[in-house]
């Protein structure tokens, strides 16, 4: 620019960069844009497609902003926090685009931003009419409230994915009408990496909070409840004796399987180490909220592995 030219303050337009976020992909689709990329306000306001001349020039762009987002939201949950109990904090808040599939086959699947937040025990969906949380108020007028015990979610590797969309994974939400996976995915790898990573402290935290979980079942034609324990395993009560039937840790669990409808089996082995002439101990259950049960035996299996790791949780 020459020492004469003037800026034209009518042309300047300002966009929030709290709870905003960068995508490189053509709106609603898994297409990828050259060069360019477009940025998205927490309100729904967006600018237009930004163009570099580079894809270096990209990169540094995307970089220093997403470093301004960054800091803006550890400022906001830093207040939060500070407003919340300590069983009650937010670790993790973040924008993930999730596949929308629609029921005309001749409807390519979509894509759309919704804001994900791990905060105590609860992961929060923030989606369609509902804003970000600013404030404690907005996670109390949240609709979409699950507890992370319950929430199954397994990564997908790459040969794998269904389109051209990076880092996805799935999540299975308890009582969930739809029954089915939902898609979801990360544009870049430090954002997959980060969220997987407070998702398992998050894990982790929540299940040594609640400590088990009860769940009513049958259990040879007897009304029991079996206990999920992180610390002693599996135990299973008669409802009206309050007698122990049988109890194993988890390390003892060698398998196990579901009929998709109310029943799981277990295969036990009687010690520690299974020996070739030792008996499997198998074991049929019975309960109306099998996916809820399968999902919570991987929660607290998820986080007895995860304890196992030293560099996992600090």
């Amino acid at each position: 620019n020459n020492n004469n030219s003037v800026i034209d303050d009518t042309n300047i337009q300002e966009y929030s960069l709290l709870y905003a976020y960068i995508s490189r992909y053509i709106n609603g689709t898994n297409e990828w844009r050259i060069n360019a990329f477009q940025l998205h306000t927490f309100n729904g306001s967006q600018t237009g497609i930004i163009i570099t001349n580079t894809s270096i020039e990209q990169n540094i762009w995307i970089s220093r902003i997403n470093t301004v987002i960054k800091n803006l939201t550890i400022r906001t949950l830093a207040e939060l926090n500070q407003t919340l109990l300590s069983s009650e904090q937010i670790f993790y808040a973040s924008w993930i685009y999730e596949q929308v599939i629609y029921p005309n086959e001749n409807h390519l699947p979509e894509w759309k931003a919704i804001f994900m937040v791990f905060k105590g025990s609860d992961l929060y969906i923030f989606d369609d009419n509902q804003l970000p949380p600013l404030c404690t108020y907005d996670f109390i007028c949240c609709t979409r409230v699950y507890p992370i015990i319950e929430v199954f979610i397994e990564t997908v590797t790459c040969k794998l994915s269904s389109d051209d969309h990076r880092y996805c994974f799935t999540l299975i939400l308890p009582n969930d009408l739809t029954n089915e996976c939902r898609y979801l995915s990360l544009e870049r790898k430090i954002d997959y990496d980060n969220f997987i990573l407070n998702y398992q402290r998050s894990l982790y935290i929540s299940t040594y909070s609640i400590h088990n979980r009860i769940f009513g079942c049958i259990y040879q034609g007897q009304i029991c409840r079996l206990i999920i324990d992180i610390n002693k395993g599996f135990e299973m009560y008669n409802n009206k004796t309050n007698i122990i039937l049988w109890k194993f840790t988890f390390e003892q669990l060698l398998s196990s399987s579901d009929n998709g409808h109310d029943k799981i089996f277990f295969q036990f082995k009687q010690n520690l180490t299974l020996n070739e002439n030792e008996t499997i101990i198998n074991i049929e259950v019975q309960c109306q909220h099998l996916r809820t049960l399968i999902h919570v035996i991987n929660s607290f299996l998820t986080v007895k592995f995860i304890g196992q790791q030293d560099n996992m949780i600090d």
